[in-house]
């Protein structure tokens, strides 16, 4: 499937806010999606997968049918949890190994580095398990469990749509006991599969139906700008009230604040959902074009090749933030030293990402150069005149 600049932009911006979010301290956090919006950048980063799966599933099916679709996606399900793994013992290796040399830092739990150093195999055991699931790297279960779902769900999806999303809404709605009733040592994923894959079919609904879902909205797509600008409106107050005193002290905030109560993050709460959809659709229809212009620009390039290398950036992005919380530690928390680390990570991200895409690039005109070599031909005998 010829790739889609934008996504990438989008799947590479996601990734670094989720990086820099996670670094205690971080002075640029305070500008990204997190704190001036409902949702954040793993709502972002969900819905965009589970728009590429649906894309990309309607692709393999078109050519070789819903057993091969199922198979490559059970196979990707395979490699996120080969990625976790590597993910998870680096992370808390890591950890380790800073402890050792005298960096602290608490973005890491520091139960999981006393019991990996105390007893690793039995602490890998729990970990391959999922028994155990070290913090910052266990989100990559949560696309385990939807891409094993995909195989079911997606085929469902195509046929009934309809159906098919009401039944994840039934299923959002009990998430919390269907997650408590998993055998991990917290009683559940921190990301609970069960709320979470209503956001991802949601995505991939749309890349399945999506023309037919645009022409029944396109009479209404002023009132749905209107009302989605009025969601993110709210959202942004919302952010900004938990990071300026001046707005969430106000009674106004605090009223406002009492109206959505609890915004749970990890069962995905319903405004957070509608917040995802509302910025969707503002990127997606009014913004378009402005979306596509940032793709193309010298910045959008750069970022989008993060997005296009998302998994071994991720499992880097984990070992940046673990490394980026012990630089600022050790530097003692002046905001000056808060913003250059969070530049520093930020570059060494991108960095990686353009030396992966360079050797992709490589491994490709190799393959093309192969391709294009003419095959030798064996000189045929021929027969002596009898």
């Amino acid at each position: 499937m010829k790739r889609i600049e934008y996504i990438d932009m989008i799947r590479g911006y996601a990734l670094v806010c989720i990086m820099i979010n996670h670094v205690p301290g971080s002075v640029l956090s305070h500008a990204t999606i997190s704190h001036l919006a409902f949702s954040d950048a793993a709502e972002i980063f969900v819905f965009v997968a589970g728009w590429l799966v649906g894309s990309i599933w309607m692709r393999i099916r078109a050519k070789g049918g819903e057993s091969a679709a199922r198979r490559r996606f059970f196979t990707r399900a395979g490699e996120l949890y080969i990625a976790y793994l590597v993910g998870a013992v680096g992370m808390v290796g890591l950890s380790v190994l800073l402890s050792r040399t005298g960096f602290e830092h608490t973005v890491v739990f520091s139960g999981f580095a006393d019991r990996m150093a105390e007893s690793p195999f039995a602490f890998l055991f729990d970990v391959a398990s999922l028994f155990t699931q070290p913090n910052l790297a266990d989100v990559l279960l949560l696309y385990v469990a939807v891409m094993l779902m995909s195989c079911a769900v997606i085929p469902a999806l195509i046929r009934w749509p309809l159906a098919t999303l009401a039944g994840s809404g039934l299923l959002w709605y009990f998430a919390g006991p269907l997650n408590a009733l998993l055998p991990t040592e917290e009683g559940g994923f921190l990301f609970n599969p069960f709320g979470w894959q209503l956001l991802f079919f949601t995505g991939a609904a749309i890349a399945v139906h999506g023309r037919a879902l645009m022409e029944a909205l396109r009479p209404h797509a002023t009132a749905v700008t209107g009302a989605a600008a009025m969601v993110c409106a709210a959202g942004l107050y919302y952010g900004l009230g938990r990071q300026i005193p001046a707005i969430g002290d106000s009674a106004v905030y605090q009223a406002f604040r009492t109206t959505f109560g609890d915004i749970d993050k990890w069962s995905l709460d319903e405004v957070r959902f509608i917040g995802l959809l509302a910025m969707a659709w503002l990127a997606a229809v009014p913004g378009r074009r402005l979306l596509d212009g940032m793709a193309t620009s010298r910045a959008g390039r750069t970022v989008s090749l993060v997005g296009r290398h998302g998994l071994p950036c991720f499992i880097l992005g984990v070992m940046l933030t673990v490394t980026g919380d012990a630089i600022n530690t050790a530097a003692g928390g002046g905001v000056a030293a808060r913003l250059g680390t969070d530049i520093l990570l930020t570059v060494l991200l991108i960095g990686a990402a353009c030396l992966l895409e360079a050797r992709a690039s490589a491994a490709q005109a190799m393959r093309a150069r192969v391709r294009a070599e003419p095959v030798p031909v064996a000189p045929q005998r021929r027969r002596d005149a009898a």
